[in-house]
Order: structure tokens, then sequence, then C-alpha cells
């Protein structure tokens, strides 16, 4: 029961903290913004919560780093996809979105 709510928490703050960098970025549609934010982290954070609690006490620094890093190639694409991007402005988009949350997320923990 606790991962769940610590999970829905992180799905929440993970949400508001991503938002910022894609609403300053896209100036697009406040709602499609939202609904494509949200498209994108239903998809990769219960993906990034089961590998990193797997290797949650072995060489967790790692595994954060490698798992952001895969974690930017998927929303690059979704971004991509999702809003109509060119592949060089989605990866940066997906950068600015998951610097601050992957460094909120780690100090956190």
């Amino acid at each position: 029961m606790i991962f769940v709510l610590n999970f829905l928490i992180a799905y929440f703050l993970t949400n508001i903290i991503e938002f910022v960098p894609i609403h300053l970025i896209l100036k697009s549609d406040f709602k499609k913004e939202i609904v494509g934010l949200l498209k994108i982290n239903t998809i990769t954070l219960p993906v990034v919560w089961i590998v990193l609690a797997f290797f949650f006490n072995e060489n967790y620094f790692a595994m954060f780093v490698i798992v952001e890093l895969l974690v930017i190639v998927a929303e690059t694409l979704l971004v991509k996809k999702i809003f109509k991007k060119q592949l060089k402005e989605s990866f940066l988009i997906s950068v600015a979105m998951n610097i601050p949350s992957a460094l909120i997320g780690f100090f956190l923990l």
C-alpha cells in the first residue's frame, strides 16, 4: 500500500515539475500540454519505478542514471509523436523536463 501511495505522489509531483518546462518551451494549448504530459508519464514513470525498485540496494546511483538516460530517449520519441515536433526539439524538451524531475526525485529518496 505504501508503494502505491508513494508512486501516486511521485506521479503527481513529476507531472507538476515537468509541466513547467514543457509549457515554457511549447507555449501551446494548455489542455493539450497536460494531456500529452500525462500520457508520457503514464507510460514511463511506472517503468522507472519498477526497474529502480529491483535495484534499490544494488548500486542505486548507477541504475538511476542509466534509467533516467533511457527515459530521456523514450520520452524524446513520445514528445515527437504526441506534440508533432522534430527529433532535436523533442530531445531538448525531454532533457528540460527530466533534469529537474530526476534531480528532485533523487534527493527526495
